[in-house]
């Protein structure tokens, strides 16, 4: 049973913590980072002015990493504010030169991303600090550290921290209450779908990747909310996003989805699914367990790559323009949860089949033609009178009426759900789980001869053996098309003639201006790919299943090829030579006692 001890510490003693990746947070109930700059602001005032400010509640294990269990915003503000992210309410910032250890990390961060969250054009002496930095790191705050504690116990305190406040929303607490397959499904494709998909638990300095910033703040979070689908598309507002109302329109899609029949948009109807031992939690999961969760996100993520497609076909530059007519700045999650389900069950006619229903590209324009306005010219119902069975089943099937006959069946291929948002994740998972997702420009060498770089075609081939011989459980990934590296990007932008998009700090390039550089189709170009991996030497079975999961992904006119390297349970040579991860680096093993340990890897699994 846990035991809480109450201890102080002061602010640097817990910047320590920070620096060394002890402070971590478990995403199973943890939040992104959500507070305004106000909230950032009145924090640290209080602290300047001595006023209390709650405990910190964390969990020790056994390597000496703390896990956040409250205080997860406010931590993150103190630290973040000692490394001027932000000024306090008077424009004044922290004084790195009093504290040597945060003025080296800032230093070091800055010059690898080259950019600095607070304007510092000129030199430091006209920057305005706060009056004094070294008490502020003096600052005691009260921590209470439960020991040997189970992870129900963890979960069960951050539930009852919580059940009684206003901090989180419904969807929060829903996911927090609860630790099943499906609350872990819905967690999951909704970080899939924003990019934020990471390890269930991270350091608390990685929070900020994987956190949204809003348009008004800036703090330089990795995710902006204008890029994630749900605003992008105005589906959902900015707070609500915040909010995790992404989370719940999931949550009521997939449970419509698996359960074989709709449920009312209802809060009550969401409470009793994700209520412990409930009937309709009970007949939920079990359906889910049948299904299979890698189908249904397949699935999802194919329904939201065919919407991104079909917006993109007409002349409108978001689904909340095409559907409304009339102004709507409200964001539409009711109509948009039973636009993806009448998409959903066009697609997908038998839920257990091996066939489904595609949308040809000649068709895209004419399914954005048939849904424009629905919203506002009587098609569809919205409202409160629109959230009960009969009315939601009502607009589903008006919907279906409007799409079904530009879709054709086809078989149900291997790269369902491949599309933009997978690309994306991978992008930015690859900032913090380097070793197992990498990016490359592409095979061409980016001289003034543009030819098929054979050396750097046999890199890439290292790498695929490498990652394999990472040992993970999971799936990994490597991106051709993105350039990691500004410099290359910029020369691809000049000598490709092409606009670069951003993405999480790296530029997509794409592979199509390859393809029209060594003037050869598409499918010609993928096939040299195919080929490099074919005829290298790669050892099997990671040859074949190389093979068998490049899949190409038109990515918002650029192109990029998808290899999927799938889990192992050996090692993998390359001609007769073991490769390993090394960060984002690929190393070559040059003794045995070397290979005996990366052995041990698949002994283990």
């Amino acid at each position: 049973m846990a035991r809480v001890d109450t201890k102080s510490r002061t602010i640097q003693s817990l910047y320590s913590l920070y620096a060394a990746d002890k402070l971590r947070v478990n995403r199973r109930y943890q939040r992104k980072l959500v507070w305004t700059l106000e909230e950032k602001q009145r924090l640290i005032e209080s602290v300047l002015n001595e006023y209390p400010i709650p405990a910190i509640l964390v969990a020790e294990h056994e390597d000496g990493v703390l896990e956040i269990i409250d205080g997860l915003q406010r931590l993150h503000t103190l630290m973040s504010f000692i490394e001027q992210e932000f000024q306090d309410c008077n424009n004044n910032v922290f004084d790195l030169e009093k504290f040597p250890t945060a003025k080296d990390r800032v230093a070091e961060r800055e010059s690898m991303e080259q950019t600095s969250h607070i304007d510092n054009e000129g030199d430091s002496s006209e920057k305005s600090y706060i009056a004094d930095s070294t008490k502020f790191l003096d600052y005691e705050i009260a921590m209470l550290v439960m020991r040997n504690a189970s992870l129900s116990e963890i979960e069960d305190v951050f539930q009852r921290i919580n059940a009684y406040g206003h901090q989180l929303s419904d969807q929060e607490r829903r996911q927090s209450g609860i630790d099943s397959a499906f609350s872990a499904f819905v967690r999951n494709i909704a970080a899939d779908i924003r990019g934020d998909q990471t390890f269930e638990t991270l350091p608390l300095s990685k929070m900020p990747s994987i956190s949204i910033d809003m348009p008004k703040t800036k703090f330089g979070y990795e995710i902006q909310a204008g890029d994630v689908f749900w605003n992008r598309h105005g589906i959902l507002l900015g707070k609500q996003l915040r909010d995790s109302l992404d989370e719940q329109c999931l949550a009521d899609l997939a449970a419509c989805i698996v359960g074989k029949k709709l449920i009312p948009r209802t809060k009550d109807a969401l409470d009793k699914i994700y209520t412990r031992g409930s009937s309709e939690s009970k007949r939920i999961q079990s359906s889910l367990d049948i299904f299979g969760e890698d189908n249904l996100r397949d699935r999802i993520r194919e329904v939201f790559n065919v919407i991104d497609r079909v917006v993109s076909a007409s002349d409108d530059s978001k689904l909340l323009n095409l559907l409304y007519t009339k102004t709507n700045n409200n964001g539409f999650p009711a109509v948009f949860t039973v636009l993806a389900i009448a998409f959903y069950q066009t697609m997908f006619p038998s839920i257990d089949g091996d066939k489904m229903r595609v949308l040809p590209k000649k068709n895209e324009r004419l399914v954005a033609e048939a849904i424009k306005g629905t919203a506002n010219d009587g098609k569809i119902e919205s409202g409160k009178q629109a959230t009960s069975v009969d009315r939601r089943e009502h607009n589903v099937n008006a919907i279906k009426g409007l799409i079904g006959d530009y879709f054709e069946e086809t078989e149900i291929g291997p790269f369902l759900g491949v599309g933009e948002g997978l690309i994306d994740t991978i992008i930015r998972r690859s900032k913090i789980e380097s070793p197992s997702f990498e990016l490359k420009q592409g095979g061409l060498s980016l001289g003034s001869k543009r030819s098929w770089n054979k050396n750097a075609v046999e890199k890439i081939m290292h790498t695929f053996v490498a990652m394999a011989n990472n040992g993970v459980s999971g799936d990994q990934y490597l991106l051709i098309g993105v350039a990691d590296k500004d410099a290359d990007a910029d020369q691809i932008a000049r000598i490709d003639a092409i606009s670069p998009i951003r993405v999480a700090g790296v530029s997509v390039v794409g592979v199509d201006r390859e393809a029209k550089a060594l003037g050869i189709s598409l499918e010609s170009y993928q096939q040299k790919w195919r080929d490099a991996v074919e005829n290298s030497k790669i050892s099997e079975p990671l040859k074949g299943q190389l093979l068998s999961n490049m899949n190409y992904s038109p990515y918002r006119g650029l192109g990029v090829i998808i290899f999927k390297v799938p889990a192992q349970d050996k090692l993998s040579f390359y001609d007769g030579e073991v490769y390993i991860r090394k960060g984002d680096s690929t190393r070559k093993l040059i003794n045995a006692a070397a290979v005996i340990d990366v052995n041990t890897r698949f002994e283990k699994r």
